[in-house]
C-alpha cells in the first residue's frame, strides 16, 4: 500500500473480511503502525479455502483505519480478488489482486492539469520559435 496523502496515516490498522469458505490464517487486523505522507508499507494475510469452497472469484474487502494528523479517524476501503480453481491433485490454487476503490484525490488532478498546461505552453513555445 502507498499513502498518496499529504500527511502521515498514525496508527494505521488493515482489517480483512472474508467470505464465507475462506478463513483467515491468524487475525484479522494487522497493524501497520504510522505510514508517512508518499511513503509505503506492506501487509500480509494467509487465507485457507475450506473444501466446501467452489472454484471461482472471491472478493474480500479491506478496510484501512487510521488518525491523520489532525487527530480525525479515517476509514478507506479496496479489496482483494482470490481466483480459487481445481488443480489436478485436489488442492486449491490462488493468485491475488488489490484494487483500491478509493477516489481520485484533487492533489492528483491538479497535477495532471499542470502537466497538460506545461505540454501545451512548451508546444506553442516550440511553435513560435520555429516560425
Amino acid at each position: 500500500m502507498y499513502n498518496f496523502g499529504t500527511g502521515p496515516a498514525n496508527g494505521l490498522t488493515v482489517t480483512v473480511f472474508p467470505p464465507k469458505g475462506i478463513v483467515v490464517i491468524g487475525q484479522n487486523t494487522y497493524y501497520v503502525g504510522n505510514l508517512g505522507s508518499d511513503t509505503s508499507s506492506t501487509f500480509t494475510f494467509a487465507f485457507r479455502i475450506l473444501n466446501s469452497t467452489k472454484p471461482g472469484s472471491y472478493v474480500i474487502p479491506i478496510e484501512y483505519t487510521y488518525t491523520n494528523d489532525i487527530g480525525q479517524v479515517l476509514h478507506s476501503y479496496s479489496n482483494i480478488t482470490l481466483q480459487v480453481s481445481n488443480s489436478s491433485s485436489s488442492f486449491f490454487s490462488s493468485s491475488f489482486r488489490s484494487s483500491n476503490s478509493s477516489h481520485t484525490s484533487l492533489i492528483d488532478i491538479l497535477g495532471i492539469i499542470i502537466a497538460i498546461i506545461i505540454v501545451i505552453v512548451l508546444v506553442i513555445v516550440f511553435l513560435r520559435r520555429r516560425r
